[in-house]
């Protein structure tokens, strides 16, 4: 099993996004050990993002963010479930 971290937005529910999670961890033999909020809270709030069980990370940018996942969780795999370009 690889270790992934996932990067969400705001634009969708967080039981929208967990449902995801779990799907991929469940299809693609991956196991989730974080996630980087790039963007807006949007449809996130903050007591929201405790369902996703998994540490949330946001940092100034979303550059800022990618590097500070990679670097605390040693990821195998980034699923990017945004709808950031």
């Amino acid at each position: 099993m690889r270790r992934a971290v996932f990067l969400i937005d705001g634009e969708h529910y967080v039981e929208t996004t967990k449902d995801a999670v779990n799907f991929l961890e469940a299809n693609l033999d991956v196991q989730a050990v974080g996630a980087g909020l790039l963007g807006e809270m949007g449809k996130f709030g903050e007591k929201a993002l405790a369902l996703l069980d998994i540490p949330v990370l946001r940092e100034m940018d979303p550059e800022s963010t990618l590097r500070v996942l990679i670097e605390r969780f040693k990821p195998e795999v980034v699923i990017d479930l945004t709808d950031i370009p």
